[in-house]
């Protein structure tokens, strides 16, 4: 079924051991699939308002009724997540880093590299990692917020024909 996003800010986000906090904002990549890669997430009192990244591989079957998010992470990883300021870039380095600590495939990973094999996860990280070392600073930065680009406008090769207003997903994937 297609959701509004913005119909999404604002549901609880369910660890295994207690809520985690609520959704503010989704980061997605623009460059390659315009896929939603993390939930920003606002942790409420007891990370004192901390934003930590959820990605979508750790949710649940989402409760639309009670707007929750489950997930199959818990308080102690987030607790442990790196630190990443949400107000500035996302960078590679800090999605590897994200990712280690909650044990989840990258999603940035296409699933299969060369000679259609599988890499197993600790490879494809060493992989990014030497590619991250050859780059500079702003070469890796491939994600937006979608409250940074609501309100954009889109532009036709005849002049502009609206502004962004929302984003659908598809929550079956």
């Amino acid at each position: 079924m297609k959701r509004s996003i913005k119909s999404l800010i604002g549901f609880t986000i369910g660890a295994t051991d207690g809520d985690i906090g609520t959704v503010k904002d989704f980061y997605f990549e623009e460059d390659h699939s315009w896929t939603v890669r993390y939930l920003v997430v606002e942790s409420g009192g007891w990370l004192n308002g901390r934003k930590v990244l959820i990605s979508p591989d750790a949710l649940l079957i989402p409760d639309c009724k009670n707007e929750t998010f489950p997930t199959n992470l818990n308080r102690e990883q987030i607790k442990n997540s790196p630190d990443i300021d949400t107000k500035l870039p996302v960078y590679r380095q800090q999605e590897i880093k994200l990712h280690e600590q909650y044990a989840l495939e990258n999603n940035w990973r296409g699933g299969f590299f060369a000679g259609g094999m599988p890499l197993p996860m600790n490879d494809a990280i060493m992989k990014k990692e030497d590619e991250i070392s050859n780059k500079t600073t702003n070469d890796d930065l491939d994600l937006r917020s979608i409250e940074k680009v609501v309100g954009y406008h889109v532009k036709a090769s005849d002049g502009t024909i609206g502004t962004i207003g929302d984003f659908l997903i598809d929550d079956a994937n």
